[in-house]
């Protein structure tokens, strides 16, 4: 048996779940990482990495009331909310790169020529699937998922865990 785990307190361990569940929403949801074509393995790695990393930096008022009762599943469905909510604000750009590359093909008479995209499983465009190949490595390479990793890191100061409002700086 590892030692300590004994002592462990159980608001720390749901805390420590309601952490993951928020970064497992975000990562399936936001457009590069939860992509169709990426292992589900390699997802919820990456999840657990994150949560492992993140979880000791966060400070948290009320996981000593954190039991099993009632409301862990209200907790729970509010933090997948609020990581699928914070990954479809990352899609919305992507998606708007479809967009424009679905108008310009359209207007270029290329809209017939179609392509197997695999991260949506649809068939799109040529220029569109070109223009989402250019958005994806420019945002890789200003640091957008950075960006958006920290942006969930400070999720959890803006809509802390167990409190039911959100915090207002």
């Amino acid at each position: 048996m590892i030692p300590g785990l004994t002592t462990f307190p159980e608001g720390q361990i749901i805390a420590f779940a309601l952490v993951l569940m928020r970064i497992i929403a975000f990562v399936v949801s936001c457009p590069i990482i939860g992509a169709a074509n990426v292992p589900v393995t390699a997802k919820v790695l990456l999840s657990l990495t994150l949560a492992i990393l993140l979880f000791p930096t966060l400070h948290f008022n009320k996981t000593d009331l954190l039991s099993i009762n009632d409301q862990l599943i209200f907790l729970v469905t509010r933090e997948i909310f609020v990581g699928l909510a914070l990954g479809y604000l990352m899609r919305m750009f992507f998606f708007a790169i479809n967009v424009a590359g679905e108008m310009i093909s359209i207007s270029m008479g290329l809209s017939a020529a179609q392509m197997f995209n695999p991260t949506l499983g649809t068939q799109v465009n040529t220029i569109e699937q070109f223009e989402l190949m250019i958005a994806t490595v420019f945002f890789l390479a200003v640091n957008g998922h950075h960006v958006f990793i920290g942006g969930l890191a400070e999720s959890f100061h803006f809509i802390p865990l167990a409190d039911i409002a959100i915090k207002v700086k």
